[in-house]
């Protein structure tokens, strides 16, 4: 069975539309250090959007991880 994960996000930038930052901790401990496909669901929604999660390494460790692909139409189609 799949892990489910649920985060809450505030979002107040401009650009998030595009991608994500996502806080490391949370990145680190949850998501892994390896880029992946997740699926994403809006609360009450069993339509689900494929999103990339996307890591970034500097002298071989994690220092930014984001969600790029498939981000923007996850964004789109639930009116964020």
């Amino acid at each position: 069975m799949p892990t489910v994960l649920t985060m809450k996000f505030t979002i107040n930038f401009l650009g998030y539309e595009q991608r994500l930052n996502i806080p490391m901790h949370f990145a680190r401990s949850l998501l892994g250090e390896e880029s992946k496909d997740v699926w994403m669901f809006a609360p009450g929604s069993i339509r689900g959007w494929s999103v990339r999660y996307i890591t970034y390494t500097r002298k071989g460790s994690m220092w930014r991880a984001r969600f790029e692909n498939g981000w923007h139409q996850f964004v789109k189609e639930n009116e964020l």
